[in-house]
Parts: C-alpha cells; structure tokens; sequence
C-alpha cells in the first residue's frame, strides 16, 4: 500500500570560504571543495521541489541544480543562520579571547547569552518553527507524495531537531553536522497517525 507522505531532505551548505569561523550572516561562497561535498551529498537523489536560504553559500548551489534540474526553486528568508553579531568572521580562539565568558555561557545555554549586536536564539528558533510551519501547509500529505530538498544550514536542522525530538536546549549544541550533511523528515497522512521518521546523515566519518 503506498502512504500519502511528504519526504523534506534538509541539506548543510559545503565548506565555505574563509576558514572554520563564526559564520552566521556572513555570506561567504563555497569553496570548490565545498560544491564536490554538496555535489556528492545528493548524488542519486531526486526531488520535485528546492527551498533555499538566500545566503551564497546555499543559493548558489540551489540555482545551479535549478538550472540542471528544471525544478521549481523557492528562497525562504527564514532559513537564514544565526546571526552571531561582533562574533562573526572570529575563530573560536579568537571569541575565545574576546568574550571567553560569554563564549561559555552560550555553549551552555544558548538562551541566557546573546553576542553584541547578534540574534536572540529565542527569536531565531521562533522563525524556524515559522518557517517548518510554512513548508507543512506548502507541502501537505494530504495531496501527493513529494520529495523536498531544503539547503541550510547546520543551525537550522539543530533547531528543527531540537523541536522534533524535543531535545533540551542545553543539550541542543551537542548535535554535529558537518558540511554538506543531511536531515531527512518525513510527515505521512495524518489518517495514518504516525510520528515524523527521522534518518540523519551526519557527514561525519569515523
């Protein structure tokens, strides 16, 4: 018996210029390292629809498959990474010796500490839930069956777990995603009253 589902394929951006830094806002591009690891990542896969955070470092490989696939692109501003304020472009080692307290504490608790001029965590998991919303009533089970390759970034699918497992925040930082990792939910009909399936490809090899 096939099952009305809708299968959301979200997928870390590749290696970006510019090193291992604070990388929220910054709008760096892919390496070319970074294409090959998002290239091999999807190798195989099909979907019917592309959902893309409007930095460089997802857009620009949303579009080229756009352009190789003839499928229907969508950019959603919400599934933009944390903004990290005075935090960003600095190493850990760098935030380490300019706000070592603060570095801490949202290790710990992402909550209780906001970089200078940075993003609530409260406000930025507030427009992830939105934006998981606005692809649920896009994409209903209720129609058809349909693949959906969302390109993002690791802090949006720590978010989107963290809601879908209900993962304590204090925990939330713990999750590892390496570039070009992927997150696979799947949502079924609501007549079949099954919980959201989750598979996790963490890109990581041991």
């Amino acid at each position: 018996m096939n099952i009305d589902k809708t299968s959301f394929i979200f997928l870390r951006h590749g290696e970006p210029v510019g090193g291992k830094v604070f990388r929220g806002s910054t709008d760096d591009p892919l390496t070319d390292n970074g294409w090959l690891q998002m290239e091999k990542a999807i190798k195989g896969l099909s979907f019917d629809e592309i959902i893309s955070s409007p930095l460089k470092r997802c857009l620009d490989f949303s579009k080229k498959i756009q352009q190789l696939t003839s499928t229907t692109l969508t950019v959603m501003d919400g599934l933009q990474e944390l903004d990290l304020g005075v935090w960003e472009g600095l190493s850990v080692e760098e935030v380490a010796k300019l706000d070592s307290n603060g570095l801490k504490t949202f290790w710990a608790m992402p909550y209780s500490y906001t970089p200078e001029n940075g993003e609530m965590f409260q406000a930025f998991e507030k427009r992830i839930h939105s934006s998981w919303q606005a692809l649920n009533e896009q994409f209903p089970p209720q129609t058809e069956s349909k693949t959906v390759l969302v390109v993002c970034h690791a802090g949006v699918m720590m978010v989107l777990l963290k809601m879908l497992l209900n993962i304590p925040v204090e925990n939330l930082l713990c999750i590892k995603l390496n570039y070009a990792s992927k997150v696979r939910v799947e949502i079924f009909n609501k007549t079949i009253g099954s919980k959201p399936q989750i598979y996790i490809d963490h890109g990581y090899s041991f």
